[in-house]
């Protein structure tokens, strides 16, 4: 039995000459997928067309405070099911000499 889940995603990272950095991710997953690792009975859990983003923004940990921003978002686009998820975290840091 051959199973295939396909999974279109695409990431992007940088840092600033300040050591600020930032990114941004999209994920795709068209068509019926199979998650055998979501399973309560061993038959595996299937959804379709699930789509993710996000987002992050690190301030350079050298200075006395820094601050890590991350949001998220999901939403699955299957009919009679509704799911959408986010999250959204906030860390803020202080050095202390």
């Amino acid at each position: 039995m051959f199973i295939l889940n396909l999974i279109l995603g695409a990431t992007y990272q940088a840092t600033t000459k300040k050591l600020d950095g930032f990114g941004f991710r999209l994920n795709i997953e068209p068509g019926e997928q199979n998650d055998y690792f979501e399973s309560r009975d061993g038959r595996p859990f299937i959804y379709e067309n699930y789509v993710s983003t996000g987002g992050w923004i690190s301030s350079n940990y050298n200075r006395k405070f820094a601050l890590d921003l991350r949001a998220n978002i999901g939403a699955l686009f299957e009919k009679g099911r509704d799911l959408f998820n986010y999250d959204i975290e906030v860390e803020p840091r202080v050095r202390l000499q």
